[in-house]
């Protein structure tokens, strides 16, 4: 991949991704106090197992995207994924918390939770020839 088309990628990646992370970096901060919370008050479990779930389930799908990125600028063409249905498995369980924001009745949280998705399904894309194997002529 050439630098300017690299540059570009990881732009769009910052901008796509960016306030969802900060979103992610709060949750994360919230977790003691959520698990606190689950302790202290078990009847109200909801609150607190959302939380924690959407910070596990964002983790998942930040991690993904960080391997898929590492993968798309480091590799050469011969090198697959081993396992492409985890990568494909994290995309989803990162696309699970961005479902609140997506149903929201604000424009803004709808368009900052389709920005994530949409430049992950970009980067899916891109990294195709990593998770699946060419066919094969006969």
């Amino acid at each position: 991949m050439r630098a300017v088309l690299r540059a570009l990628l990881l732009l769009e990646v910052l901008v796509c991704f960016g306030p969802m992370t900060l979103m992610l970096m709060m949750g994360a901060l919230l977790v003691p106090v959520q698990v606190f919370a689950l302790f202290d008050e078990p009847l109200l479990w909801e609150g607190p197992v959302q939380v924690i779930g959407s910070v596990l389930c964002g983790a998942a799908g930040l991690g993904t995207l960080i391997v898929l990125l590492s993968k798309l600028f480091e590799a050469s063409e011969t090198d697959g994924i081993k396992r492409p249905w985890l990568v494909f498995g994290g995309a989803l369980i990162g696309a699970i918390p961005l479902i609140d924001p997506l149903t929201s009745p604000i424009v803004a949280w709808r368009i900052l939770g389709a920005m994530p998705i949409v430049a992950g399904v970009h980067v899916l894309i891109l990294t195709r020839r990593f998770l699946v194997a060419p066919a094969r002529k006969p």
